[in-house]
């Protein structure tokens, strides 16, 4: 779900089919998008957020009923399975991990937490940036050439750091 066409682009050219709800707030899209996909035959709906800047595969957060990968502090949802029929309530913001949990339960909903690193660390404001990324602000993505000094051409750039492990990151607060 986007409102962005570049977006919206890039998602076709992964081979998912975007989504555009027409409304505003995440809560309120997410909410929506799930209800369309039911609507289109969809058992379930696999909600992952931009702002995740190691994420590999977010297939690997599924299960019977909610499973859901934490952000490292353990307070946000980054990412999300449910069942497109559960009428799930959504509720992004401040303890939406919990929240989403509490959710689930109230509608008997097992929970399966993910604890994935690749899919732990979100970028929510410019510190939650990885020192090695800070630096790449601005430069060419993947897969774009970047002139070199000779004049040739690198066909896939500088490669992003790895994550940070979720001990160094707990460990720091």
């Amino acid at each position: 779900m986007t409102d962005d066409d570049e977006v919206a682009e890039w998602a076709r050219s992964a081979g998912a089919e975007p989504m555009a709800v027409g409304r505003s707030g995440l809560t309120d899209s997410i909410t929506t998008a799930v209800r369309i996909a039911s609507i289109q035959g969809f058992h379930r709906a696999i909600i992952a957020h931009a702002d995740l800047p190691f994420a590999d595969d977010v297939t690997i957060v599924d299960g019977p009923g909610l499973a859901i990968a934490p952000d490292r502090r353990r307070d946000g949802s980054n990412v999300m399975s449910v069942p497109t029929d559960a009428g799930f309530g959504f509720a992004y913001g401040p303890g939406s991990f919990r929240a989403h949990i509490a959710e689930a339960e109230r509608l008997g909903l097992r929970v399966d937490v993910i604890d994935a690193p690749a899919l732990a660390w979100d970028v929510d404001d410019p510190g939650d940036l990885p020192d090695g990324w800070r630096n790449m602000i601005g430069a060419t993505p993947p897969g774009r050439p970047i002139p070199t000094r000779a004049g040739e051409v690198e066909p896939d750039g500088p490669r992003p750091p790895r994550p940070p492990s979720l001990e160094a990151d707990q460990s720091a607060s």
